[in-house]
């Protein structure tokens, strides 16, 4: 999911600043200008002068909003084109950006452009609204998050295949969408939703259950634990012993020094929930990705799930706790890039850094776009509700919910969480989606995978379940320490990708 070092969020995953005429809302603007084959033309005076190179950086003028036609606003969405290995009659491959910016380096490396490679494919790169550059309004306050949903974003992509297909004159060219985790719902759900556009769809770790609250994914995380014997058992212990000491000031004191946060009200019990998320977090994160080779374009620390528990059951070190907080130390690279000398794990510290509306201050990670995106369509929040799980009553529903009132407002509350869950499921299906020409692949140490497809749905769309290898491994550029597992995961996707391309059959959805 894939913000990638998120809070047990999805992780897997901003800078054109827009002039304005008209107002959006209270705050916020919008410049009209024109769409489709004309918005890949006319990027705007700060489109990047052409380049040489197979990659190219260009706007496409994109609606703000698809479900209002008489509202005429648009705003310019980045994208890049790698024609590296394309050919006539070659089909085109879209890789849909995930929440958070969408660097260059996901058009000049992945397994997706291996795969145009085979097939002489053009690949293009769509950022998603609100992420990265691509900014539909002058903020994201609360109000101009409206235009941020599932809905828009599936409209942009069809919008965007549209008007590729008329500017480069491509006739009868099957298009292959491709995504990673919470880009890998959108790749579905497009080949769901646009079939006469989308030949075929690739989904990585997608969590298509979609829940809104996701206690399985801890379940999964201790089950993977147990590789190691005694890890699961010492992450119990140590949570156990942080429990037991919040309940003096001393104690607090402990897990101050051990850990290098700042001081927290121990009687707060969001204050305490969020110190709990800080904590695991590590833990998670090391589990959810395992090792992705060395080279890839994610922004975790190179440690695998032994790694880490060699660490946590190594007695020498000291007592349960003391060795979570060694491997924390670790994960964090002994907090070298700290500037203070603690770290503010308070819930108010939490919920004013996600209610900042500067683009600026959402660039990389985009906290507060990504939060709206779960507290009002997507979910995915995970807690500690199952009693399979290594670290006790930690984490409660009733913290996220906490947290979208806090940054949104108190409307953003359990009932409107809900309503965007359920409505989610009405309109894809969850688990019950009837689609077609999809791969789903699944790494089998990623917790994810509780929430995905691991056989196939139907005889017409595949799951390519892949041994030893965590959260979207398949969607990276190849390697020669990739397991045989995966190489031959990679050439099951390959031959399906060519069975979608070749085929002349009519799409079929259901």
């Amino acid at each position: 999911m894939s913000g990638l070092r998120k809070m047990i969020g999805f992780n897997m995953v901003t800078s054109t600043v827009i002039l304005s005429l008209l107002v959006l809302g209270a705050q916020g603007s919008i410049v009209p200008v024109p769409s489709g084959v004309d918005a890949l033309n006319n990027a705007g005076e700060d489109a990047p002068s052409p380049s040489s190179s197979s990659v190219t950086e260009r706007w496409f003028q994109q609606k703000l909003d698809h479900f209002n036609a008489s509202d005429d606003r648009h705003w310019k969405q980045r994208y890049f084109i790698n024609d590296k290995f394309y050919k006539p009659g070659g089909p085109a491959f879209l890789y849909i950006g995930p929440e958070v910016a969408l660097p260059a380096i996901y058009a000049e490396k992945g397994a997706w452009l291996e795969y145009a490679k085979t097939h002489n494919g053009i690949g293009f790169a769509l950022e998603h609204r609100y992420y990265g550059k691509s900014r539909p309004t002058t903020d994201v306050s609360t109000a101009n998050l409206r235009y941020l949903s599932v809905e828009q974003a599936l409209e942009d992509l069809a919008s965007f295949i549209v008007a590729c297909n008329k500017e480069h004159n491509f006739k009868d060219i099957k298009w292959i969408t491709f995504g990673g985790s919470y880009g890998g719902l959108l790749s579905t759900w497009m080949r769901l939703k646009f079939p006469h556009l989308v030949a075929g769809a690739v989904a990585h770790s997608a969590p298509l259950a979609v829940p809104t609250i996701a206690p399985e994914y801890l379940v999964g995380a201790g089950e993977d634990m147990r590789i190691v014997p005694g890890c699961y058992e010492t992450v119990s212990a140590a949570f156990d012993k942080v429990r037991e000491i919040l309940k003096t000031d001393s104690g607090v004191k402990t897990l101050q020094n051990l850990f290098r946060v700042c001081n927290f009200d121990q009687t707060n019990q969001l204050d305490v929930e969020n110190l709990m998320m800080d904590l695991v977090t590590p833990i998670v994160s090391t589990i959810q990705f395992n090792n992705i080779h060395p080279g890839t374009m994610m922004l975790i620390p190179n440690q695998t799930i032994s790694s880490m528990c060699n660490v946590l059951t190594d007695k020498t070190t000291g007592s349960p706790l003391q060795r979570l907080a060694e491997y924390a130390r670790i994960y964090n690279q002994n907090y070298t890039v700290q500037k203070d000398q603690c770290r503010n794990t308070t819930f108010a510290s939490l919920v004013s850094t996600g209610s900042v509306i500067n683009y600026e201050n959402n660039d990389g990670f985009s906290i507060r776009q990504w939060r709206y995106q779960q507290c009002t369509q997507i979910g995915v929040f995970v807690a500690t509700t199952s009693d399979r799980q290594p670290l006790g009553n930690a984490v409660s529903e009733d913290y996220y919910y906490k947290i979208c009132e806090g940054m949104f407002g108190p409307a953003f509350n359990q009932s409107l969480v809900k309503r965007g869950h359920d409505d989610i499921i009405m309109n894809y299906g969850g688990l019950d989606i009837r689609v077609t020409n999809v791969i789903y692949t699944q790494g089998t140490d990623d917790p994810w995978i509780k929430y995905g497809f691991t056989r196939n749905p139907n005889p017409r769309a595949y799951a390519v379940v892949v041994k030893g290898v965590g959260h979207v491994a398949a969607i990276l550029p190849s390697s020669t320490s990739d397991s045989v597992d995966l190489k031959n995961a990679r050439l099951e996707i390959q031959r399906l990708i060519g069975q979608f391309i070749s085929s002349r059959d009519p799409a079929i959805v259901g």
